[in-house]
């Protein structure tokens, strides 16, 4: 039984240890199956929450692509994608929809070159001369430079495998060499009578130690020779069909400069013709790190720094073959191409080519640039726009400045909105902000300045609770939002505790004016209070009339109150507050008549009731305001009795901060031994 293994595992090299022949093609039935599970699993998991947090980046532009498209190739090596299709296998693109990936990468990437290997007869007909021709026939149409990568076997050619072609075994080097220039010259033709010229032919790939093994590989003077031998017979047949054809040699390991200088001065030394110095650039399968922005830049260093040397050394340009990162780390590899794409353009090198970005993330080749969850290419593509992307945490910095959640406002305070926002990194701008009540859009401001303080000032807004909070969109048309603050705009008298005391707008002895401090205990009546607990004011109303009924609360879930005027019941509910926040609900209750009348709080549900903080009753304009009566009936904890504060003991105020020792505090209510006190001097 064959068994079936990544190709990655197999091999430090991608393609050095494909499977054997025979073995391969059952590789390609399984693997058809296999990709079949993989993508219906894929489909059934993309209906899953996502788990972690959602990688955010915001872009920069590091290179002009469209400036560079005439004298910079920004290709890709697609020759997989005719066995992909027949596979069933398609491609999305950034819109979602279906499309051909030759148009994907031509018009959401920008490539303008594509690169095919020739295979001389190869199994099941891939990478073969009839599906080659097919290939090249829609990269033409679509306007793309070619480059043609001759691999001269049935299979796979690299630095670790370069085996004669089945029709060509036990043929002399004069047979070989004149072998390479007919399937040259035969591929070639038939591009040309569909009228196709490629811009680049590659003479090999990967012939690190020649090609055609044993007979051109480089461990001897004659390997040297006939390797030599074979290079001019493909460019003999090359210039023969076009002499603007630009022919290359190929190595692979960009970063080491001793063999590619010990090859090419061999090569020198023996008369090869070729037009164009070709070598890889993996970070893999060289070893080199690219987590970091300093790894990169040393990375991107030993590659250009040997492309110098060799242009200068040989007088030959240089073009990068293939390059390409973990398909599961888009991030990296977006980093990495950008910044070299940027170097390579400096440099004045002839283009970058990325071997096989349409492999998916989950088969056995891991090096790709497309997800299989989407069917789209991940932002490692984005580079060939120039377009690098920057993680961030947060698209931008901000919290609301003012106003202060304790302050309930008089309907004709001016009402000062203000926060700051700010951009997490240089790369991006604050672009707008958008003031939000509820959830309505109430204003906004385009930034005139760098400030990062935004203030929306309002005194148009009539009694009632209101959510506040902003939307800030950056210059990337990202969006962050603010947390939400909740005030108070009225006059009301507020009840907190067991206490007949009251704080609010109504009473202006209070200091400073119109404050309720910020409650830090356990609520006057928390979530966890049973259903039967209650609570009761005796409150005297002026006259009969509708009141406005506030409860500020604090709930992780929707909650309902039950408010009892006398035996008249009304309930209402107590929508989910923001984290860490209270909120206010409004209630409009009847009261009958003037005079006194029992106010309770019940909760509603087995789920009992919000945290609450207090009540408040706002009236009419023009109206007495309402008052308590001393505490009565009253379940639950009792306020200290009102009066000076005891002796002896420290007094904080609401927000737990401890009051100067004097004989006389302001009118308000306190905390005293972890209880709370009203004060009425």
């Amino acid at each position: 039984m064959v068994q079936i293994v990544p190709l990655h595992e197999r091999s430090r090299h991608r393609k050095a240890l494909y499977l054997p022949m025979q073995e391969r093609q059952l590789y390609y039935d399984c693997t058809m199956k296999y990709k079949q599970i993989l993508t219906t699993i894929a489909i059934l998991l993309s209906f899953l929450p996502a788990q972690g947090q959602e990688l955010l980046t915001v872009r920069e532009t590091v290179f002009d692509h469209n400036a560079n498209l005439d004298n910079f190739a920004f290709g890709a090596d697609i020759s997989w994608l005719s066995q992909q299709e027949s596979w069933g296998t398609y491609y999305c693109n950034r819109k979602g929809q279906r499309a051909d990936l030759m148009t994907i990468l031509k018009e959401d990437f920008g490539l303008n070159a594509l690169r095919f290997r020739v295979w001389v007869n190869p199994a099941g007909g891939w990478s073969g001369k009839k599906d080659v021709i097919g290939l090249c026939k829609r990269a033409h149409a679509k306007g793309y430079k070619i480059m043609i990568s001759f691999h001269y076997s049935d299979t796979w050619a690299d630095s670790g495998s370069q085996t004669i072609p089945g029709q060509w075994t036990d043929h002399s080097a004069d047979a070989l060499a004149r072998n390479v220039y007919e399937h040259t010259k035969d591929v070639l033709s038939g591009l040309q009578a569909e009228g196709i010229t490629p811009k680049w032919v590659s003479l090999g790939n990967e012939t690190k130690y020649g090609m055609l093994y044993e007979t051109g590989r480089t461990k001897t003077t004659e390997g040297y020779k006939n390797f030599v031998r074979f290079i001019n017979e493909g460019a003999r047949a090359v210039k023969e069909i076009s002499p603007d054809i630009i022919t290359i040699v190929h190595l692979p390991n960009g970063h080491d400069e001793g063999t590619a200088r010990s090859m090419f001065d061999n090569l020198k030394k023996y008369g090869a013709n070729y037009d164009c110095i070709g070598l890889s650039a993996y970070p893999r399968w060289s070893h080199l790190d690219v987590t970091t922005d300093a790894n990169i830049a040393s990375t991107i260093n030993k590659y250009i720094t040997v492309f110098k040397n060799l242009r200068s050394r040989f007088g030959k340009p240089v073009m990068v073959m293939e390059t390409g990162h973990y398909g599961t780390e888009p991030y990296d590899a977006n980093r990495f191409l950008a910044e070299f794409m940027k170097a390579l353009i400096a440099d004045g090198d002839l283009g970058c080519f990325y071997w096989e970005p349409e492999a998916f993330d989950n088969g056995g080749y891991n090096l790709g640039a497309w997800s299989s969850a989407t069917h789209q290419g991940t932002i490692a593509m984005d580079a060939y726009m120039g377009i690098k992307h920057t993680r961030v945490d947060r698209y931008v910095n901000t919290r609301i400045t003012l106003p202060n959640d304790t302050i309930i406002f008089q309907p004709t305070d001016s009402i000062q909105l203000k926060i700051y926002a700010k951009t997490s990194t240089t790369v991006t701008q604050v672009s707008k902000v958008d003031y939000y009540l509820g959830k309505k859009l109430v204003h906004s401001i385009v930034p005139t300045s760098k400030s990062a303080y935004f203030t929306y000032a309002t005194d148009t807004l009539p009694p009632g609770p209101y959510r506040f909070h902003a939307v800030i969109t950056d210059d990337q048309s990202h969006t962050q939002s603010t947390d939400t603050l909740c005030f108070l705009v009225g006059n009301p008298v507020v009840f907190q505790e067991s206490s007949p005391a009251f704080l609010g707008c109504s009473d202006a002895s209070l200091t400073p004016a119109r404050t309720v401090k910020r409650y830090t205990g356990g609520a006057y009546m928390p979530a966890s209070a049973d259903r039967t607990t209650y609570l009761e004011w005796r409150i005297w109303f002026p006259q009969a009339d509708d009141y406005d009924v506030y409860l500020r609360y604090h709930t992780e879930e929707n909650r309902s109150v039950k408010i009892y005027v006398d035996d008249d019941l009304a309930s209402v509910t107590c929508a989910a507050t923001p984290e860490g926040k209270w909120a206010y609900v409004k209630k409009t209750i009847h009261v009958p008549q003037a005079g006194w009348h029992t106010i309770r709080l019940q909760g509603l549900t087995a789920k009992g009731y919000p945290d609450l903080d207090f009540l408040a009753i706002d009236t009419r304009e023009g109206m007495e305001p309402v008052r308590a009566d001393e505490p009565s009936g009253i379940a639950g904890p009792k306020a200290e009795a009102c009066g000076p504060t005891p002796e002896g003991r420290t007094l904080y105020d609401l927000g737990g901060k401890a009051m100067p020792a004097q004989n006389s505090h302001p009118r308000g209510i306190y905390i005293v031994g972890g209880r709370k006190v009203a004060i009425r001097p």
